[in-house]
């Protein structure tokens, strides 16, 4: 059954459609169109999900097309003035066929998922047990006004102030691995960052008693978890800290980490896996996000959904685990009873990007649509995800 009813996803009243579905889970994965028992559509993105026949034909239709190709070639021969050069050519052709029907084969059932937000679930998830987010800005030697832009646009995301941390993971604070020698740009990072998070040094008393106060912390080898990625990790915390990280109504958190770099440091990847493993971060949910990407305020909003699932009392994950390991599915506090949990088979959420200085018709193609629109949505059917 499709009911409809009035809600207001983008500030203004609206009509959406909910469809109630009761079928198997698995078939629903393969359709692409389900994600749990209950689906907001939006209004422009209710039609249904139609499998691409003609692509998987002229997929078919490409071996023997293929085959007869490699055949004419052999038959008829090629430069026999220049054989080395032949059979190069020959071999790339046959790599380039086998590269062709991998990839093409990964869009074989590709899923568009229907976006819909937390704050209109069906049953309802009370604000109270929303998950806490971590919101990760890697940054390396990009320009301070540019990371600026994007660490307010993650304090302005339409989510409880109190659950989210926004991050700078910054890998450029330190001039050199193996050195403790601040940068002059990570001073002029520190400073921003104090900055946006309100923090004065000369008011520091006034700030510890409102909550809100930096917190320099340096975690030796000793400490830390993964030696690999860091000498040191350096988290400096502009507040709200101690009991007023969670307190309702605070603001969010604002914390600049960097790390003293050993000689292999595994550049990016190194970065993250620092503040993963090595800070202390704690956040349900972690938001990958580039220096000079800033997010739209309903996007928490619109893909936590897609993380959660309606709790299945029967499942058998819960008869087997121990009180202690159910804690992985709670959306928010354990002691609070709630319809919906985390979803454990999803890992990653990839997202479309979009650039606020390229034009609706995006003649140029800057938005890389053919990677987000075709290749991510194929390896989506196979349960599957760039991490982009």
């Amino acid at each position: 059954a499709v009911n409809s009813y009035r809600t207001g996803l983008g500030g203004e009243t609206m009509d959406v459609n909910v469809r109630r579905v009761k079928e198997d889970r698995s078939v629903a994965r393969a359709k692409g169109s389900v994600i749990s028992e209950v689906d907001v559509y939006s209004p422009t993105q209710i039609e249904e999900y139609n499998v691409p026949w003609l692509f998987r034909i002229l997929y078919v239709a490409m071996f023997p097309a293929g085959m007869y190709y490699f055949f004419w070639l052999g038959d008829r021969g090629g430069n026999t003035a220049a054989p080395a050069n032949w059979y190069v050519f020959f071999l790339a052709e046959i790599l380039s066929f086998i590269s062709a029907a991998i990839s093409l084969f990964a869009m074989w059932a590709p899923v568009r998922r229907q976006w819909r937000s937390l704050d209109t679930l069906k049953p309802p998830l009370d604000s109270s047990l929303w998950p806490s987010v971590d919101v990760v800005l890697c940054h390396y030697r990009e320009p301070v006004e540019q990371i600026q832009a994007s660490v307010r646009a993650a304090m302005s995301l339409d989510y409880p102030q109190h659950l989210v941390r926004v991050i700078v993971a910054d890998d450029g604070y330190f001039a050199k691995p193996r050195s403790i020698e601040h940068t002059e740009l990570g001073e002029d990072l520190h400073a921003v960052l104090s900055y946006e998070a309100q923090h004065d040094p000369l008011m520091e008393e006034l700030l510890q008693d409102n909550g809100r106060v930096e917190h320099y912390t340096v975690r030796t080898r000793e400490e830390i978890v993964r030696p690999d990625c860091a000498c040191e990790t350096h988290i400096i915390d502009y507040g709200p800290y101690g009991k007023d990280i969670y307190a309702e109504g605070s603001r969010c958190r604002v914390s600049l980490i960097a790390r003293v770099k050993p000689a292999d440091h595994h550049n990016k990847a190194g970065n993250i896996n620092n503040v993963i493993f090595n800070a202390g971060t704690d956040g349900k949910l972690v938001l990958f996000l580039d220096s000079d990407m800033k997010p739209e305020p309903n996007f928490l909003k619109r893909t936590i959904p897609l993380m959660l699932k309606a709790k299945d009392e029967d499942d058998v994950a819960r008869l087997v685990l121990k009180d202690s390991d159910l804690e992985q599915f709670y959306v928010g506090a354990k002691d609070k009873p709630s319809h919906w949990e985390i979803d454990t088979d999803v890992a990653f959420v990839q997202t479309p990007q979009r650039f606020h200085n390229a034009s609706d018709e995006d003649y140029l193609a800057v938005r890389n649509s053919i990677f987000y629109d075709a290749i991510g949505t194929g390896r989506d059917g196979f349960g599957l995800t760039p991490f982009a």
